[in-house]
């Protein structure tokens, strides 16, 4: 079908040609050329009602409704996709490419009818068993196909706009030297914005790729390439190998002129092929000789333990820019944000973060590719057991022995909070459409679902959950699976009741909460002991938990570990004999070793010794849990947030784990926005928080990721006037304290807390701009704007997040980033209203993370109480996307929290007048 670009073939025939099924004359040519995202609604909904009368087979207003894939997935078996994709115009600004797909497939009941998933700008062709197909036959989402006979061909051939929101092909132009690139994004169901396709995951299909690129481009795609072929104009195409059968949205397609390094892993199968691809700009921060060996550690672990070698020909791991989804899975081929090439000055915490990542995306090779979900009410089976086997390996290989402890105070302690809102849910639930499955990319299906598993681990023992693993792969390789084939093999190898446990634990909500209820002699020793699971009954759920004593005196003068006893919990509560007569110490930590999923209350004896001795408590997991349950007590109202201030003043410096220090430093900013009154903070909060970070940055027993946390910190904090004298001469060159290096990101984090005050000038932000400047310049720069303290920067920066069109996602995430600074309440005030008034146009502006990242980013926390408060009641009442509604809703409950706990600080602080 070789046609002239744009222009429309003379075999696709006009709608009178063959009957159709739609009253004549609302769906005409003129709109089958307009992109389907923009047909009028009246007409969608027409077509849409239509194609179901004419199906028959109970298809919804959208095909991508659970019973309509289910039916088709029964209907239907994919044997092969053969795609061409033409991306030789991209260089030159093309905003379109074009695809060929010709799919082989069988039908169970020939004479049925079914659709093919397209959303292209223009179909050019499509022909069905040799019988073309007509305006007609085509709806907002795709292609109507009937009657299908028993084993069918069918070729599409369409016309695609480039997708500027990382869904379908991203196509991006760097600033820094004007090279381009591409590259896919398919999950969940953004395939069909590239090639037409039966996008669900449960119709998996060998995938033969060829794809046509400029001179001088590479081409990545799941499989190693047989062929490259020269074209007379000077393109190359590229024909990759036939891969093992892959659901749509793990195709992945990358074209770009990429730098690459390579390596090899010996697989217990033979040698595989490792990539890795950055654009050229970012070469220097490609570590290849450090990444390879994450790489290649990760895949041995899981090699080993899951019983079954690395499942596909090769793994590539691809650094693209503004990927707003963090990384993904393709199999065979990963992309990741090139935000993880770090530079010269990354915390600790960074290089844990990317490793995570890598194993992350390593473990999803066998949880989700090599076995795939059937539908996305199992998309904890993906992401939860990733998330857990990362952490698992992470903390075997010993390379980041704090795993546990960095995950109990970060993504476990945001799943407890998260749990204990409106918005939750079970880890498995049904999920009805596929608008629903964004909003289930969160805490609770990939945190909580970890921990749960963790947890089911010590229930089982790891080697009869490895042995039920080993047996799930077997069975259901290259094919599909939902969690109760998981279940039934974890049950065959294990003499624990695992079908309760599932009931238990992973179809109900909230999260438990563990107290310590005990009595201590004149002597100092436990006369009773006991725990409580203080909680409502349905979070009684058996498990097991231990409880540590801390107190004695270590080397150096730490707090050690002098009683440890294991509980198994089953009900409202239950005696440890063990720690009677045992000496009480100074701290009592329930859930100790955090093997239990349970926030934590601590009693008043242990809280009063982490007042006074945070510091001297050098167990990283214990100091890890006890900073997550003294947060958990600020938000219920059980500690004073100015003690928990105190906390952080006593112990900051103390926190050897740069994630841990991050977090409890990002809270003690909380608490002086939103949990104290302002007049408190600013008279007396701020200059203590202030004086201790300037300790850290200055401090001589501080480590180079303290003191580089604590002075990032004191960019976003409120300064006294001699703080930001401080900054400003760093900023003009005075060297830092302790050989801390202002390299360009902390330099613009510091100008960026500058302007907050007021303190700079738009000169002054402005004075090394140029034309062509790299994008992460440009956003350092944006995100400075949008901080001074003026109703026109806030102005500038809402117009470029939330209203403008094709933004990049970096430079959105910049000016939300920059928009709120502390202390600037009075000036942000009137854009309250103008959250709920945008926000449902911002979902259909940028992508679902992106959106979903900016609309909890800009949440007017700093709004008079009854206009946030009625301005979310009333959004909540609109019909808002599900991701959206569950953002609203969480923020809603998380500010009505915040607006309690200002009030209990002021009756508290009246009380001791």
């Amino acid at each position: 079908m070789s046609t002239a670009r744009g222009a429309r073939p003379p075999q696709w025939p006009k709608s009178g040609s063959c009957p159709s099924p739609l009253p004549a004359p609302r769906f005409q040519q003129e709109y089958f050329c307009v992109s389907s995202e923009i047909i009028l609604e009246h007409l969608y909904l027409d077509c849409a009602a239509a194609v179901r009368n004419a199906l028959g087979d109970g298809l919804s207003s959208s095909p991508l409704i659970r019973t309509d894939v289910e039916s088709r997935s029964e209907l239907l078996r994919v044997s092969s996709y053969h795609i061409e994709v033409d991306l030789q115009d991209t260089a030159t600004s093309a905003p379109v490419f074009h695809t060929r797909s010709t799919i082989r497939f069988t039908c169970r009941r020939p004479g049925a009818h079914s659709w093919i998933d397209c959303l292209a700008q223009d179909v050019m062709g499509a022909v069905l068993n040799g019988r073309r197909l007509t305006d007609a036959d085509r709806f907002a989402e795709g292609i109507r196909l009937g009657p299908l006979a028993e084993t069918n061909d069918l070729t599409v051939e369409a016309v695609y706009p480039y997708a500027g929101r990382s869904q379908g092909l991203h196509r991006f132009t760097d600033p820094a030297d004007g090279e381009c690139y591409v590259y896919s994004h398919f999950q969940t169901t953004h395939a069909r914005r590239a090639f037409a396709c039966f996008d669900q995951p449960g119709l998996k299909a060998s995938f033969h790729l060829s794809v046509t690129v400029p001179r001088g481009w590479k081409a990545l795609s799941n499989s190693p390439v047989i062929s490259r072929t020269t074209l007379p104009s000077g393109a190359v195409r590229y024909v990759f190998e036939p891969t093992v059968p892959l659901s749509t949205y793990h195709i992945a397609l990358l074209a770009g002129p990429f730098v690459e390094a390579h390596a090899t892993f010996s697989s217990s199968s033979g040698a595989v092929p490792l990539g890795l691809y950055c654009r050229r700009s970012l070469a220097p921060r490609l570590d290849s000789k450090g990444l390879f060996a994450q790489i290649k550690d990760g895949l041995r672990f899981f090699e080993t333990n899951f019983g079954q070698p690395y499942p596909f020909s090769k793994l590539d791991v691809c650094f693209v820019p503004e990927f707003g989804a963090g990384a993904m899975e393709n199999a065979g081929c990963i992309t990741a944000v090139d935000d993880f090439l770090h530079g010269a000055q990354a915390t600790r915490n960074a290089v844990q973060r990317r490793n995570a990542m890598l194993l992350h995306e390593s473990a999803h090779m066998w949880f989700g590719n090599l076995v795939t979900l059937r539908w996305w009410d199992d998309l904890w089976l993906n992401e939860a057991f990733a998330t857990w086997a990362a952490l698992w390996a992470q903390n075997e290989l010993g390379q980041f022995s704090d795993t546990w402890a960095l995950f109990a105070s970060t993504k476990k302690a945001w799943a407890y909070a998260q749990d204990g809102l409106p918005s939750t849910h079970p880890v498995i639930f049904a999920v009805e459409d596929i608008e629903e499955v964004q909003a289930n990319f969160d805490h609770i299906t990939y945190a909580k679902g970890a921990a749960l598993i963790r947890q089911l681990v010590e229930y089982t023992g790891i080697e009869a959950f490895l042995t039920g693993l080993k047996s799930y792969f077997h069975r259901h390789s290259y094919a599909t699976a939902t969690s109760a084939d998981l279940f039934v093999c974890l049950a065959e190898t294990c003499d624990r009741d695992v079908l309760e446990w599932v009931d238990r634990w992973l179809h109900t909500t909230g999260p438990g909460l563990l107290r310590a209820d005990f009595a201590v002699d004149n002597e100092g020793h436990f006369s009773r002991f006991r725990l409580l699971q203080a909680g409502p009954a349905p979070t009684h759920r058996p498990q097991r938990v231990a409880v540590g004593i801390y107190g004695g005196t270590g080397e150096g003068g730490a707090l050690i570990r002098t009683a440890y006893a294991e509980v198994d919990l089953s009900g409202h509560a239950a005696e440890v004999p063990e720690l009677v007569g045992k000496r009480c110490g100074m701290i009592v930590l329930p859930n100790e070793g955090d093997l239990g999923y349970c926030r934590v209350h601590l009693d008043s004896r242990s809280l009063n010794g982490l007042l006074a001795h945070m510091s001297e408590l050098r167990d990283p997991l214990a100091r890890s849990l006890c900073w997550a349950s003294v947060w958990s007590m600020v938000q219920d109202a059980s500690l004073s947030a100015r003690d928990f201030l105190q906390m952080v003043v006593n112990g900051m410096l103390s926190e050897s784990q740069s994630g841990v220090l991050q977090r409890v430093l990002r809270q003690a900013r909380t608490v002086l926005t939103t949990y104290v009154s302002q007049e408190w903070a600013e008279e007396q909060g701020w200059p203590r928080f202030t004086a201790a970070l300037m300790d850290g940055v200055r401090g001589a027993r501080s480590t180079p990721d303290q003191r580089l946390i604590c002075c990032r910190s004191l960019a976003e904090a409120r300064l006294d006037p001699n703080l930001r004298a401080t900054v400003r001469d760093w900023c003009a060159g005075t060297p830092l304290p302790n050989g801390l290096t202002l390299d360009e990101d902390l330099r613009w984090r510091l100008l960026a807390g500058l302007a907050a005050h007021g303190n700079t000038t738009l000169e002054q932000i402005d004075s090394d701009a140029h034309e062509g400047e790299p994008l992460a310049e440009k956003a350092r720069r944006v995100r400075a704007y949008a901080s001074f303290p003026a109703v026109g920067a806030k102005a500038a920066a809402w117009e470029l997040a939330v209203l403008a069109e094709d933004v990049p996602a970096t430079l959105a995430r910049a000016a939300a980033t920059g928009f709120a600074p502390p202390g600037q309440n009075e000036v942000l005030r009137p854009f309250a209203h103008r959250y709920f008034d945008d926000m449902p146009a911002l979902w259909q502006r940028r992508p679902a993370e992106l959106a979903g990242q900016l609309s909890r980013q800009l949440f007017p926390w700093w709004g008079e109480e009854e206009a946030v408060l009625s301005g979310a009641e009333h959004l909540l009442a609109a019909d808002l996307p599900p991701a959206l509604h569950r953002i609203v809703t969480e923020a809603h409950a998380e500010f009505r929290r915040a607006a309690a706990l200002r009030r209990r600080d002021r009756e508290q602080a009246d009380s001791h007048i």
